[in-house]
């Protein structure tokens, strides 16, 4: 019998240390500090605590005990902690946690509230944000282009003189297949085009739809700019307009 006993114990822990939502932030903690290595824990101590989760799986880390705290599918009991405390966005929860464990890392106190107060803030700006996407200007602190020539005005001011020379030289294709999978991702997730934005409005209204398609005519478009070549944009636009 208490041997039994002892199994239901570890089984019971192990299901708080492992694939279970924690249910309260002192429990995440408790959780966190199991799961992570040392070495983790030492660059979590570090670490910017905005760039927090980008240490766990699957951004540039290993670590999956994230993975357990929130969901994208479904709301997990964690989430629905923080949502009592008005905080709705996966991020901002993740980021309020490692944050709180990255003070009882440090030594010092565990100034939850004030995370939860300065992070309520943050949702809400969110909020507004997504409800108003396909017309207010800056989302997620990055401005968002209107149309093309305001996404030349953009690009003008990222890239340096060399920099415009160097891809000048290069054909359109060229450029737009090398830039795709850099520069193009770079603009299809900070320009909103799989969330919805002003520019991506403008776009379906030309017909385009597919967020790939938008940044490859983006790139052909800029390359033509750079050397002076007349746009062509309804001749660029008509062979995406079937794809969503």
């Amino acid at each position: 019998m208490k041997n039994l006993i002892k199994i239901l114990l570890l089984v019971f822990s192990a299901s708080l240390s492992y694939g279970q939502s924690p249910k309260s932030i002192e429990q995440a903690l408790e959780i966190l500090n199991e799961n992570c290595s040392d070495s983790l824990k030492e660059t979590i101590r570090l670490t910017d605590p905005e760039k927090l989760p980008n240490l766990f799986y699957p951004w540039d880390g290993e670590n999956k005990t994230l993975m357990d705290f929130t969901s994208h599918e479904k709301k997990l009991r964690y989430q629905k902690y923080y949502e009592k405390l008005e905080i709705y966005y996966r991020k901002n929860i993740e980021i309020i946690t490692l944050t709180a464990f990255q003070q009882q890392l440090n030594g010092l106190p565990i100034k939850h509230d004030s995370l939860v107060s300065h992070y309520k803030k943050i949702d809400q700006k969110w909020k507004f944000e997504d409800d108003n996407r396909s017309t207010i200007d800056s989302i997620r602190g990055v401005y968002i282009p209107k149309d093309i020539p305001d996404c030349f005005i953009q690009i003008d001011s990222f890239w340096s003189d060399s920099t415009k020379v160097e891809v000048k030289a290069w054909t359109e294709q060229d450029f737009a297949a090398r830039t795709h999978h850099g520069f193009g991702r770079w603009i299809r997730n900070n320009w909103q085009l799989w969330s919805g934005s002003r520019l991506s409005t403008y776009f379906s209204e030309k017909g385009v739809h597919h967020p790939d398609s938008i940044s490859w005519i983006i790139l052909v478009s800029y390359h033509r700019y750079l050397n002076n070549i007349e746009l062509k944009l309804e001749e660029q636009f008509e062979p995406y307009k079937k794809d969503k």
